[in-house]
């Protein structure tokens, strides 16, 4: 399993799960480099990541590091192949490629490498100063899934959930949209402090994953 991830991290991270591919006898030797790859080219902190490698000698425990800090360790099966499930970690700013090298206990000298983008999740309103419920402003929003629909759900200062826009389309690699919108696209908006959730559901849910809610003010 992984052992050491959450120290960089902060997350708890899941079981390790070795892909079986047949039984066999003894130890065959590595026939062919080591390879690793992740499931996609850019995460959102704490996204769940998979890790599959191949190549490696039988039954090796296989060390990872990120960007030169240690990231925990996975044992090959028989045939020399893994997976390893995780957390995509923290990050310093919007976006950060990151490299991971997987090192084979048993030949340290061969390792494998791969390299992907973290991406903060977040989305910004601009501008954010007036408090008119019909002018327009740009929603700029990050992390999300990519060519997924990104959806805004306006509750009003009652709690109700009143509307839910469809944004557009979320670009690749890191589910990155930018779109201009009235603040509260509905007549006759009551005033108060709103609540504007965004998440990938066509339909509300507070349970939604990931979101992201940000709180504005409309002026009487």
């Amino acid at each position: 399993m992984l052992r050491g991830w959450e120290r960089y991290v902060g997350f708890v991270l899941t079981r390790v799960s070795l892909i079986v591919l047949c039984a066999a006898l003894g130890l065959p030797a590595v026939t062919q480099a080591a390879t690793i790859s992740v499931s996609r080219r850019c995460y959102a902190e704490g996204d769940h990541l998979v890790v599959r490698g191949k190549g490696f000698a039988p039954r090796a425990a296989v060390g990872f590091t990120l960007d030169g800090r240690p990231f925990g360790s996975a044992n090959a099966n028989l045939k020399g192949a893994l997976e390893a499930r995780g957390r995509a970690p923290r990050i310093v700013g919007e976006r950060k490629r990151v490299t991971l090298i997987a090192t084979d206990s048993l030949h340290p000298r061969s390792s494998a490498r791969t390299t992907f983008s973290v991406s903060e999740l977040a989305v910004e309103i601009s501008p954010r100063s007036g408090g008119a419920a019909d002018r327009f402003v740009t929603i700029r929003a990050r992390g999300f899934r990519a060519r997924r629909t990104l959806y805004a759900h306006y509750v009003n200062p009652r709690g109700k959930v009143v509307k839910t826009t469809a944004l557009g389309r979320l670009l690749t690699p890191c589910g990155s949209l930018s779109a201009r919108s009235r603040l509260i696209p509905l007549d006759g908006a009551r005033p108060g402090g709103w609540r504007i959730q965004f998440d990938m559901r066509e339909r509300f849910s507070r349970r939604a994953q990931p979101r992201v809610v940000l709180r504005v003010r409309v002026a009487a």
